[in-house]
This record gives structure tokens, sequence and C-alpha cells, in this order.
């Protein structure tokens, strides 16, 4: 519907027009039409004028510098720039008229066909929209559980480190003891030699 442009007469050619008494009114005002179609509406109708009869579209159209279509009642037309339509050739302005009554079906059939695709659109979206966001959640749940293994891991390693440290602290201590036991048992060893020698002498 964005491609749709409305055409409109300038006001103070509107104000000229409604000066003169065959001046019945802009085409696009004197229709009744759904308020959603007013784009189509006022681009075929919006710069189209109707007049009483073919003198009163003559006179108007000079006055206004043959810049707008003008109809009458009877089917004349006078187009911009000066050309007219009518009179023998009525039956082409019939069929002009119902070509742009079936331009303006076509139009608006086809634009109950888009405000039906965009209503799909929006309702896929809005799906879309509710899956990113459970995936999200899913995603933060990972995260957090990812985050609370890492935590667990961590505090292993540490528990594992001071199981570590203290089993090393254990052995020194216990090839200390070893140590301080050799010794004293080399000490009583020697001692006893010393005796025994002392003896024999």
């Amino acid at each position: 519907m964005n491609v749709i442009k409305e055409r409109t007469i300038q006001l103070r050619d509107v104000q000229t027009a409604e000066q003169h008494a065959a001046f019945i009114g802009v085409a696009s005002h004197l229709v009744s039409f759904d308020e959603k179609y007013q784009k189509v509406i006022q681009n075929l109708l919006g710069t189209v004028l109707i007049v009483r009869d073919l003198k009163g579209a003559n006179e108007l159209a000079k006055m206004l510098g043959h810049r707008y279509r003008i109809v009458t009642l009877d089917g004349d037309v006078v187009n911009p720039g000066g050309s007219m339509t009518g009179g023998g050739v009525k039956k082409k302005k019939n069929n002009s008229l119902l070509s742009r009554n079936r331009e303006i079906e076509t139009l608006t059939k086809q634009l109950v066909e888009m405000e039906e695709k965009t209503t799909i659109l929006e309702k896929e979206t809005k799906e879309t929209k509710q899956l990113i966001g459970v995936n999200e959640s899913q995603l933060n749940e990972l995260r957090q559980r990812g985050e609370t293994l890492r935590e667990k891991q961590q505090d292993l390693k540490g528990k594992l480190y001071e199981l570590q440290v203290a089993e090393k602290k254990n052995i020194n201590a216990h090839l200390e003891l070893y140590d301080q036991k050799k010794k004293s048992c080399s000490s009583v060893l020697l001692n006893s030699r010393i005796r025994t020698k002392s003896r024999s002498l």
C-alpha cells in the first residue's frame, strides 16, 4: 500500500473551482469507500473534477489552466491539456470508466491479499520470536549448569591440591622419623662395638 501515492488538487485550484456554478466536486470526495483504500481512491480520482455540463467543463478547464481531468454528468471529458472526449465517443468514455472500475477492483483485491500476507508474516514473526525466547532460556540454563560444573571442578582441584600437599608432608615426616631411627640405631650399634672391643683388650 505504500507504493500507491495519493494525488490531489491544489487547494487554491479547488477554491477557484468552487466559484464556478457548474462545479459539483472532486471525484474522490463524491464516492464512498473503506478508509483503508484511501490511497487507491485518491490516486485514481484525486485529480478528477465533476461538473454539470460540457460548457461548465470547458470554462473551468480554462480557469485552471487545463491541468486536470474534468468529467460532466453526461460523461463528457475534458482532459489535461484541453483535449475532449464525448458525444459520439461516449461509449469509449464508458469503457474508460469501466476500465477504471476494474482497476479499482484489481487494486482492492491486491490490497486484501497483501493484508493477508502481512497478517501471516506477523504471525510467523511472533512465533519465531517465541521460539528464539525458548532457545535463549535453554541456552541460559546450559550456561548456568556449565558455570556450576566449572565451580565444582575448581573446588575439586583445590581439595586435591590440599590432599597432595598433606600427603607430601606426611611422607616427609615419615622419612625424617626413619632417618632419626636409622641414626639412633647406628649410634647404638657403634657404641656396642666399642664396648665389645674394650672388653677384649
